[in-house]
């Protein structure tokens, strides 16, 4: 046997498995880095550049995913048994997932409507509570015309300021109602 089919079958002993015959297997997630990471294979094999994205070519507009550490995942071997050029194909569980350059994006079937900018929600309402807060000093600060007895001269009789004045409206901040795990 030549030292090239000894190594084969050495790394086939450690995987557990026939090389040749899987083109899909199945690992842990242990570290993940921008577009690729590491995975973790028969508790004994540790896999290092793994694609995230099958369709990766460093372009960055490609969607990226980043799986979340301790999860499973189902990879690809691009490299025809090798083990050396592997993508993940599916995921169990995803901690990030950054979609640069679509067009539209429809979640849970689309039913609530949009998202907002939160910014020019912000803006917006604030605006209303400006309008507000005017209003609301006008009418704390407005006196009724009463009846006066007496000359032009010399008035008796006084205005009484409201005896209950309302209170100001508190401008908000995008983060009072701002959701940050999904941003567009």
């Amino acid at each position: 046997m030549n030292n090239l089919s000894k190594i084969k079958e050495s790394i086939q002993s450690i995987a557990g498995r026939n090389i040749n015959d899987d083109c899909y297997v199945v690992g842990e997630v242990t570290e993940a880095n921008g577009t690729t990471c590491s995975v973790k294979i028969n508790d004994t094999l540790i896999l290092t550049d793994v694609l995230c994205v099958a369709a990766d070519d460093g372009d960055s507009d490609n969607i990226k995913i980043k799986p979340v550490i301790g999860s499973k995942v189902l990879m690809a071997d691009l490299s025809g048994g090798t083990l050396r050029q592997m993508a993940v194909v599916a995921y169990t569980q995803i901690a990030e997932l950054e979609m640069p350059k679509i067009d539209n994006i429809i979640i849970n079937g689309g039913n609530k409507g949009a998202i907002i900018n939160i910014e020019d929600l912000t803006s917006k309402i604030n605006e209303v509570i400006n309008v507000l807060n005017n209003l609301i000093t006008s009418y704390n600060d407005h006196t009724h015309i009463v009846n006066t007895t007496g000359t032009a001269t010399t008035q008796t009789g006084t205005a009484e300021r409201i005896l209950k004045p309302a209170n100001s409206a508190t401008e908000l901040s995008s983060s009072d109602f701002a959701d940050d795990t999904i941003k567009h």
